[in-house]
């Protein structure tokens, strides 16, 4: 939950289309790969932490 009065349903919207996550091969020649989050602006990056979106991203 966030609790943020000055955030707009908008706001959240915007910032939610914001947030990238790429697979990405972690070694050369081998079969493996993470999920890696781009890098957000600070508000974005409070919005992601706030909903505790990282629980979601595979590991």
């Amino acid at each position: 939950m966030i609790d943020d009065q000055e955030l707009t349903i908008q706001m959240l919207s915007s910032n939610l289309e914001k947030i990238r996550i790429g697979l990405v091969n972690n070694r050369k020649g081998e079969k493996s790969a993470e999920f890696v989050v781009e890098e957000m602006n600070k508000e974005t990056a409070e919005i992601f932490a706030k909903l505790q979106l990282g629980k979601y991203i595979p590991s």
